[in-house]
């Protein structure tokens, strides 16, 4: 069914059979895919030549899988270079949807530091990533202590559009977690050159 789904004429079909397959069948019931299924999805998000909305719906669907089966996707948009950053919002949809599994208390073990490394790999393209990235850093996420430090590395390649980052990369330089405090510090240095409120002030001639 899949595969007539996505030769299917009509594209919002093929948008819509995909987001059909992360919907789940009951209460509590966990959404799986057979390998077969994973590599078919994956086979679509290497596709330059599918239409980019396919492409899309197909990383939204394969995100909320576990980290350990994420990494084949994060290695499929990886391969893909500068041209992986179509994956960007969904991305970003997922890191910032509290309703996901890596949200919750205990949930470090599934923490997406794969996607968080992405958006770093891409740069400037993953500028709308900047506000939960923020976040992130700042704490509020519940499994942020193994997120911040990807997550201030990701601020610090976005460069000139994660300016507005800098406050709160300064607060983190005081973490208690040296690994995220260096990680922040890496990025203040990187990024304060462009802080315009370090730049000189200008005197009236």
């Amino acid at each position: 069914l899949l595969d007539r789904a996505l030769q299917h004429d009509d594209i919002n079909v093929s948008v819509r059979a995909i987001a059909l397959m992360r919907t789940p069948q009951g209460k509590g019931s966990r959404i799986t895919f057979s390998n077969l299924v994973v590599e078919q999805l994956l086979d679509v998000v290497a596709d330059d030549g599918a239409d980019v909305r396919v492409r899309r719906e197909a990383v939204r669907t394969l995100m909320p899988l576990y980290e350990h089966d994420r990494r084949k996707l994060y290695s499929t948009l990886n391969e893909l270079g500068p041209a992986g950053s179509f994956a960007v919002q969904p991305v970003v949809e997922f890191l910032s949807d509290r309703s996901q599994r890596h949200w919750a208390a205990g949930g470090a073990f599934d923490a997406p530091v794969g996607a968080v490394e992405l958006l770093a790999t891409w740069g400037a393209d993953s500028a709308e990533a900047v506000p939960i990235l923020v976040a992130i850093v700042e704490g509020e996420h519940p499994n942020g202590w193994s997120l911040a430090p990807a997550a201030a590395e990701a601020l610090a390649a976005i460069g000139p559009k994660a300016a507005s980052a800098l406050p709160s990369l300064r607060m983190a330089t005081s973490s208690s977690r040296s690994n995220v405090a260096k990680a922040a510090r890496m990025a203040v240095e990187k990024l304060r050159r462009y802080d315009v409120t370090d730049a000189p002030v200008l005197q009236p001639l």
